[in-house]
């Protein structure tokens, strides 16, 4: 838990829905996440957990992703 409320203070506490590109994508959140010992496994269901559902998924228009 402390992962998830860790993750959810440090990538999605700026979001704003109203400007979708500024959401983390789910790989810099996963790449933070095993950074600080979590599994690959477990840093990729946390970044789904946290990731907000009306979100587009795929790639980010510019390329990044």
């Amino acid at each position: 838990m402390e992962l998830l409320a860790d993750a959810a203070t440090q990538w999605w506490s700026t979001y704003d829905p109203d400007e979708p590109n500024t959401a983390p994508t789910n790989n810099a959140v996963i790449e933070y996440l095993t950074s600080i010992g979590a599994s690959t496994k477990l840093a990729d269901s946390i970044a789904s957990i946290l990731r907000a559902d009306d979100l587009r998924t795929g790639r980010r228009k510019g390329g990044a992703y």
